[in-house]
């Protein structure tokens, strides 16, 4: 079996996998040249060490190293939200990564600074839902499907992605706050292209 055909054996049984269980799952439609094989999920309830609800998002890269997995960056915030607006706070920030990862990967610069603006558009979204609601990384790891559970993982380029986003909600809520945003803005979106950097390259 060709590695191609191995990554999309792989696609198909994750896909199939998460059909099964009672995630979330979206998956944006990525550049026709891109692996889309890289998953990031957020856990949006659970009870306990028990997730009863995830949404999962595909992340555009060149390539994706198996095992690909379904990893999960886990942000808390410190007042505690209604879960429907942590589920639309997470869905902005999964739309707004897939976005970076679909400029990057975009050979058109007016398709790409499309795509760069619907991130900066998703994240601001966040931003304003969670208001000055301040919003630590929890976690990181694998997304346990099955168990529904978080694995915890120490690998330095997630951890690193998981700050990343940390200081990006940051950064877009000084911005959603602020008369003049535009500088706020650059840098959240410097530390939401980092995040996803560590992602596609696991470095």
């Amino acid at each position: 079996m060709t590695s191609r055909r191995a990554r999309a054996l792989v696609g198909l049984l994750l896909a199939a996998a998460l059909g099964l269980f009672t995630a979330t799952v979206a998956v944006p439609a990525a550049p026709a040249q891109a692996d889309a094989g890289f998953h990031l999920c957020f856990p949006v309830d659970s009870d306990g060490p028990i997730v009863t609800e995830w949404y999962c998002v595909d992340i555009p890269v060149w390539w994706c190293e198996a095992p690909c997995g379904l990893f999960t960056i886990d942000p808390h915030e410190e007042i505690v939200i209604p879960v429907d607006l942590r589920r639309e706070y997470l869905t902005d920030i999964a739309a707004g990564l897939n976005q970076i990862g679909v400029a990057t990967l975009e050979r058109d610069p007016a398709r790409a600074q499309r795509a760069l603006d619907a991130a900066q558009a998703s994240f601001l979204a966040a931003a304003r839902i969670l208001g000055d609601n301040p919003v630590s990384i929890e976690q990181v790891g694998l997304a346990d499907l099955r168990a529904n559970r978080i694995v915890p993982l120490t690998d330095s380029w997630l951890e690193a992605a998981g700050t990343d986003v940390g200081n990006g909600i940051w950064w877009m809520q000084r911005a959603a706050a602020s008369p003049s945003p535009q500088p706020w803005i650059r840098n959240g979106m410097q530390a939401f292209t980092s995040a996803y950097q560590h992602l596609a390259t696991r470095r």
